[in-house]
């Protein structure tokens, strides 16, 4: 066999090395890829909670939110700049006269960041997102409605699901009694309608007597 041929071989085992090793590779990412979700197992969900069960008119309340995060996932918290890129985070209430905001939606536990697509300084939650909100309770039936939009991505593919736009309604987390002020005003006027009462029960005896 001459020198020429066995070059020739040479660098057709090399090829097809190469090709198989590649080959591999690439079936190897392909499948690693395909192990990791491209989407949500489920969609997430936000629980809300109150730290008092009893408040009267004119107290302040601290709601909790939070939503778990899967695995490999991360949510925009809604600390850092609007304009950068991602979506941030809003939290918003229905205005009603019934309750008012104090302050704004706090993040609880989440992380700054450089992301180098954004050319900037990101904030995120992974695990678990909690905010607080405090509100103060002007009515004894206040109606709160808290709305959210959010994203979630995927820290293995980069993957980024639609932004979610999910609301929820304040109800049964705690009971609202009257002011001290509002109670005296109810004793008041019932003591006024107990002294027109017996008023009347008098008059009333008076008639049958003159009869």
């Amino acid at each position: 066999m001459s020198s020429q041929h066995t070059l020739i071989m040479q660098k057709l085992s090399f090829n097809w090395l190469s090709f198989i090793l590649l080959f591999g590779i690439n079936n190897t990412l392909f499948a690693q890829l395909h192990q990791q979700p491209a989407v949500l197992k489920k969609t997430p969900e936000w629980k809300i909670t109150a730290d008092k069960k009893e408040v009267k008119v004119g107290d302040e309340v601290t709601l909790t939110l939070t939503s778990d995060i899967e695995k490999d996932w991360y949510m925009y918290s809604n600390d850092f700049d609007p304009n950068l890129g991602p979506i941030v985070a809003e939290i918003t209430f229905d205005k009603n006269k019934t309750f008012a905001l104090v302050g704004k939606a706090i993040p609880q536990g989440a992380k700054k960041h450089f992301e180098e697509i954004w050319n900037g300084n990101v904030s995120i939650f992974t695990g678990k997102a909690i905010f607080k909100q405090k509100v103060r309770i002007l009515s004894a039936a206040p109606k709160i409605k808290i709305n959210l939009y959010f994203q979630e991505c995927s820290e293995v593919t980069g993957v980024c699901m639609p932004p979610f736009e999910q609301s929820y309604e304040v109800k049964d987390l705690f009971t609202v009694s009257a002011t001290s002020q509002e109670a005296g005003k109810e004793s008041a006027v019932g003591e006024l309608n107990s002294d027109e009462l017996a008023e009347s029960l008098s008059e009333a005896n008076a008639v049958e007597k003159t009869i």
